[in-house]
């Protein structure tokens, strides 16, 4: 199957507890590179495995790459999450993510984030994407 440039991408996403803020922090595939999980297209990686990836970096390796050093301190399921598919049939895609997330602002965020097409994104929360407990500092 092929996808033009202006498809978007699949993947998950955190808001990110930083100094100044929240920072979202994703980690994405375009559609040519999604795998087939039913009728949608997703990215091959789960929050887990990449969380933990970037754990294994350590502060300052989290920092020479950009990524928020908060990632060092907190569990993967701690902070709000979520990820987004593709539906194959209807072209759509869904942003499942916990409810602290979709609000105006961060749905604009995340359309940004991942060239998604606003007028073709749906938003779900998802039990899978529930907050596992509030850290105290994340949005």
């Amino acid at each position: 199957m092929t996808f033009g440039k202006e498809a978007g991408k699949v993947g998950i996403f955190w808001a990110v507890p930083v100094p100044d803020g929240t920072q979202l922090v994703t980690d994405a595939s375009g559609l040519s590179d999604a795998e087939p999980y039913g009728d949608n297209l997703t990215h091959p990686n789960g929050h887990f495995e990449t969380w933990s990836a970037w754990q294994a970096r350590g502060p300052a390796g989290l920092a020479r790459q950009g990524l928020p050093v908060a990632i060092a301190w907190h569990e993967y399921e701690n902070l709000p999450r979520g990820r987004i598919v593709f539906h194959v049939p209807d072209g759509w895609f869904t942003a499942y993510a916990d409810r602290r997330l979709l609000t105006p602002a961060m749905q604009a965020r995340i359309i940004a984030a991942f060239a998604l097409p606003a007028d073709r994104t749906r938003w779900l929360t998802d039990s899978h994407y529930r907050t596992a407990r509030s850290s105290g500092d994340g949005p």
